[in-house]
């Protein structure tokens, strides 16, 4: 596949794990340029710059791979080394490096934000990145293929409500072979049986809030790559430079759900290869 090289400086080199894992997010500069919010030198600018925090020390993020609206993928930095762009996280099983999952996955920037659909040009895209990916990390399956909600619940919600998981996996290869139909309902069955924590959490409003509760924070990357021992917070962006919009207010709040249930059940039904309407 072609894809335009964009080297950032803002990485770890090498890994200490094997590449496993893939995530998903979504970017925009619906705030700094709202009347061109997916301007590809715009969104280039927040993965290879840094981005002033005030009078703190300006944050760095990156990502391996950056998708334009017109499907267009951008490489930013290579695949041997850590890109910076999970911040705290860890998979749905609690596994983690230095209390993230930087480490062990490949992380992929969607221009778009939780407001409206992504393009389909974008998804065929991502679908043929996400298979050339695959080919050169066995240890990748379509389980692993996750969006940044999957790893920082409560946190994070991209790539967001409106993403159409179940027709990417319609384009991933091997999907039938690595996750089957028994092994789906299994998994949703175990799910399902949630702990009385997370069930707090559920009506509390804590697990994957449809609202994002941390817009305009990121994780300075840069330094939960470097320190061992991660013991500091989200560095809140000043207003004028947050990357993801606000959703618009509406008179009804979606129903809110548990991330691990919710993600079960889309693999399950994508077990079933319906296509999109």
């Amino acid at each position: 596949m072609n894809i335009i090289q964009k080297p950032s400086s803002h990485y770890t080199k090498g890994r200490h794990n094997p590449i496993d894992t893939i995530i998903v997010h979504y970017i925009s500069a619906i705030n700094t340029r709202p009347e061109d919010p997916y301007n590809v030198k715009y969104l280039l600018n927040f993965l290879r710059k840094p981005i002033p925090n005030g009078n703190k020390k300006p944050i760095r993020v990156s990502a391996h791979y950056l998708i334009g609206r017109d499907g267009t993928t951008y490489a930013c930095v290579d695949e041997s080394n850590t890109a910076w762009h999970a911040g705290l996280s860890h998979m749905p099983d609690g596994r983690s490096y230095n209390r993230s999952v930087n480490d062990f996955s490949i992380g992929i920037e969607l221009a778009g934000g939780k407001w409206e659909e992504f393009e389909e040009v974008q998804y065929l895209s991502l679908a043929e990145l996400i298979n050339d990916i695959k080919r050169r990390n066995p240890k990748i399956t379509v389980k692993n293929v996750l969006g940044h909600c999957d790893v920082a619940p409560g946190r994070k919600i991209d790539p967001g409500k409106h993403f159409d998981w179940i027709y990417l996996y319609q384009h991933i290869r091997d999907v039938k072979s690595e996750l089957t139909l028994t092994e789906s309902m299994r998994a949703l069955s175990k799910a399902l049986v949630i702990t009385s924590k997370a069930k707090k959490e559920i009506s509390s409003g804590m697990v994957c809030p449809e609202n994002d509760i941390t817009s305009g924070e990121v994780v300075d990357e840069q330094k939960t790559q470097e320190t061992a021992n991660i013991n500091t917070p989200d560095v809140t962006i000043p207003k004028k430079e947050v990357i993801e919009k606000e959703e618009p207010k509406v008179s009804q709040q979606p129903k809110k759900e548990n991330c691990v249930v919710r993600n079960v059940v889309r693999i399950a039904k994508m077990c079933r290869f319906r296509r999109k309407k």
